[in-house]
């Protein structure tokens, strides 16, 4: 980290600028772990297939390509009508959850892709708000690196930040929601980053599933 340093001095010292990156050796990751732990699941392995071809940029594009829009699989779709809203699409995909929630397959196979952080939000927001169980508040304890940075940058600042990989500042929970892993923890025992865990209750600070 280089302290009140420009986006081009920061990318300047990155390790691929250095002299000693024509030794590296860069390996790539190509299983997905998780599909592989359901054997030979189809179904599972085009849906994987497609997500790649999808997040590298690779899936066909439809109408006018500085719109850049991709045609999406007709399984994965929902017709929404102009009188219908939230509820409605919320509901298609996670019937009954306040009764179900708890059922050990009930989540396996729903998901809701959203094009922006802000989707995700508003939708994740909804969900939470549908369970029975109380809710969790659980907030980040943010501050500066440099003690002189604090006048400059002040808490209410900070906790307005959503840098990726981390959480909201304010993250609100409910017993029996559905967690995404953000680490390769453990993948020999299916710890991997996008796994999903159910939330139960919070232990000594600490998020339990």
């Amino acid at each position: 980290m280089l302290p009140h340093a420009s986006r081009a001095l920061t990318v300047s010292h990155c390790i691929n600028r250095s002299h000693l990156w024509a030794g590296f050796t860069v390996l790539e990751l190509t299983d997905n772990m998780r599909v592989l732990k359901h054997g030979r699941n189809s179904q599972l392995a085009a849906f994987d297939a497609w997500g790649v071809s999808l997040g590298d940029g690779r899936a066909p594009m439809v109408g006018d390509p500085g719109e850049e829009l991709v045609k999406l699989p007709v399984e994965l779709c929902f017709p929404i009508k102009e009188n219908q809203g939230l509820e409605a699409f919320c509901a298609t995909i996670y019937p009954n959850m306040a009764e179900r929630h708890m059922e050990v397959d009930y989540m396996q196979g729903r998901t809701i892709l959203a094009p922006t952080n802000a989707s995700v939000a508003t939708i994740n927001s909804y969900l939470m708000t549908q369970l029975p169980t109380e809710e969790v508040v659980l907030l980040s304890a943010d501050s500066t690196v440099q003690p002189g940075d604090a006048a400059r940058h002040p808490v209410e600042f900070l906790n307005t930040l959503e840098p990726q990989g981390l959480p909201v500042h304010r993250l609100v929970l409910r017993p029996g929601c559905i967690l995404r892993l953000m680490r390769n923890l453990n993948p020999k025992d299916g710890l991997c980053n996008g796994s999903r865990m159910r939330f139960i209750k919070i232990v000594d600070r600490k998020v339990g599933n």
